[in-house]
């Protein structure tokens, strides 16, 4: 596909075509080595015309202005958009070359509508057939929008167009980026692609009583220094509701980690230390509900809560010293969170945001521990604080 670089500039008509090819399609106006990319750069003759009386266009008032092009002998006429609402209309003829430099082409005709000074409403003929039909480009451009992206159909295949904006300001893009503002929520579905970190620690315990007759009771104790978790999936919001589905890896650093044996009789406890693996690394899947609440153009405040499963992905023997058997595993992996979100928008599609909240982890643990006789309890608690970046699928922008 070649690409062609269109400027129009109302009043003062002017463009400019640029056309990529590679070394095997270069035209004899070029001299090429090796594979090179030659990029050919030729004035595209243009101007704003009106139908004659019969309602034709006749290329011919291209002649006094365009000497070296072969213009089309025949009048055009033209199958008009549907239009309303427009101050004025006005025409933009344009002759499109075969190739760079070369003096044979075809006409095209854009239809403008003008809604003000600073408002022109561009209906492009993709297919050059002078009719118009519906699904064909119309661009409307807003001050802080530089240029738009079109393809029209020519005689050597598709090309792609760039229409600059005649009223581009990067002032007025400057403006909007600070006038961002929430959207009303919508009626229907709209789809996010949600990526976050969350950084935090916790703590992390399982108590039992065991078989053996001289302890009362056992309780293995951890802290969790530090962890990581890094989650990503899609979202569909629905008005102030947002429903997202993640995938996530955890890794998790623990100090102090103890058991303490409970003995039979008076005395101190036992505490064996460095004992008992904990799970290092993670896996999870989860779903979250959040509810969002606005607190200004561009931030809002979102509860969430989620929940989820989890595996470990390094199975750790959790203690040696109770020689369990080698299949043994954690079971009934589980886990809930509660949080809020705070977040802002940057773009008219995306947000970034604070996380913060809390994470409860259930797991049986009970296949490892060989010594196990009654009332099993475990803890595993993590509070976080993280960031994240939520950018909208589909967006028409």
């Amino acid at each position: 596909m070649k690409r062609i670089l269109l400027i129009f500039v109302f009043g003062l008509v002017m463009a400019q075509v640029v056309y990529p090819q590679l070394m095997e399609r270069v035209s004899r106006f070029v001299n090429v080595k090796g594979s090179e990319t030659i990029t050919h750069e030729a004035s595209v003759p243009m101007m704003i015309v009106q139908q004659d009386d019969e309602g034709y266009f006749n290329p011919s008032v291209m002649r006094r202005s365009y000497r070296d092009i072969q213009l089309p002998g025949s009048k055009i006429t033209i199958v008009h958009p549907e239009m309303e609402g427009y101050r004025d209309t006005a025409y933009m003829m344009m002759f499109i070359r075969d190739e760079a430099y070369l003096e044979s082409g075809f006409i095209n005709i854009a239809v403008i509508g003008i809604v003000n000074d600073n408002e022109l409403h561009y209906y492009i003929d993709n297919n050059s057939n002078y009719f118009y039909e519906t699904g064909e480009t119309i661009i409307t451009f807003t001050p802080e929008e530089e240029k738009a992206r079109l393809e029209m159909k020519t005689r050597r295949g598709t090309n792609e167009f760039y229409l600059f904006n005649p009223v581009y300001s990067k002032q007025e893009k400057l403006m909007a980026a600070t006038e961002l503002e929430w959207k009303s929520p919508d009626n229907k579905p709209e789809f996010f692609v949600d990526l976050s970190g969350t950084f935090g620690s916790g703590n992390a315990s399982i108590s039992y009583v065991p078989s053996t007759a001289s302890i009362l009771k056992t309780d293995y104790r951890a802290q969790i220094f530090a962890y990581g978790l890094f989650r990503a999936g899609p979202v569909m919001k629905y008005r102030n509701f947002n429903l997202g589905v993640y995938a996530g890896f955890e890794q998790v650093q623990y100090t102090e980690r103890n058991r303490y044996n409970q003995l039979v009789g008076e005395g101190s406890d036992q505490i064996l230390y460095m004992s008992g693996l904990w799970m290092w690394s993670k896996i999870s899947l989860e779903m979250a509900l959040e509810y969002d609440i606005k607190l200004g153009k561009r931030l809002k405040f979102s509860p969430l809560v989620s929940a989820g499963m989890w595996m470990p992905v390094d199975n750790r023997i959790f203690d040696d010293d109770l020689n369990p058997s080698p299949n043994a595993k954690y079971i009934d992996t589980w886990k809930y969170e509660y949080g809020f979100k705070l977040k802002l928008l940057i773009s008219e599609e995306s947000f970034v945001y604070l996380r913060a909240g809390h994470i409860t982890t259930f797991f049986d643990a009970r296949q490892y521990l060989t010594d196990y006789s009654d009332d099993y309890n475990q803890t595993y608690k993590q509070a976080y604080l993280g960031i994240g970046f939520t950018r909208e699928l589909f967006s028409k922008n």
